[in-house]
């Protein structure tokens, strides 16, 4: 559905009424999915990126990592529907801080922007460590992603 140039999913019932409690309401077939199994191994697609997906166990690493490979698939994808809904920005850079300094002046609440701070310092690390250990992969030093794959 798209309403006002917003791209969304949209509902034909109403999900939130007493009668609809416990009644399925989405079936998404599993290979339409993003998943990530614990103690996963570095998929046979991300092979090149093997040595990164080994140094790096935490859930939103790999499943950042799936989704900008992913991206990188273009139509050919089966979550490209998925992820045609995504803002332009966030399919450019799945992985990274979307907060701007801007962003953050105008929340004026310090803890966020703190906590965004260390986000920042974190995906700084794991952008130097993708470079280092894979300096000609599709999927850049900042996790961005081309949107279309040369």
């Amino acid at each position: 559905a798209s309403a006002g140039g917003v791209k969304a999913a949209a509902s034909k019932i109403e999900v939130a009424s007493d009668e609809s409690i416990g009644e399925l309401v989405v079936r998404t077939p599993r290979n339409a999915t993003l998943q990530l199994k614990r103690q996963e191994a570095c998929p046979d697609a991300l092979r090149e990126y093997a040595a990164f997906w080994n140094a790096h166990p935490e859930w939103f690493v790999r499943l950042g990592l799936k989704l900008a490979w992913e991206v990188t698939r273009g139509p050919e994808s089966p979550v490209s529907g998925y992820i045609s809904l995504l803002r332009t920005d966030v399919r450019q850079n799945p992985g990274g801080n979307q907060w701007t300094e801007d962003d953050l002046a105008t929340l004026a609440y310090p803890p966020v922007a703190q906590s965004a701070q260390r986000q920042k310092a974190a995906w700084k690390r794991l952008a130097s460590d993708l470079q280092s250990m894979v300096p000609n992969a599709v999927i850049t030093a900042e996790l961005k992603v081309p949107l279309i794959r040369s």
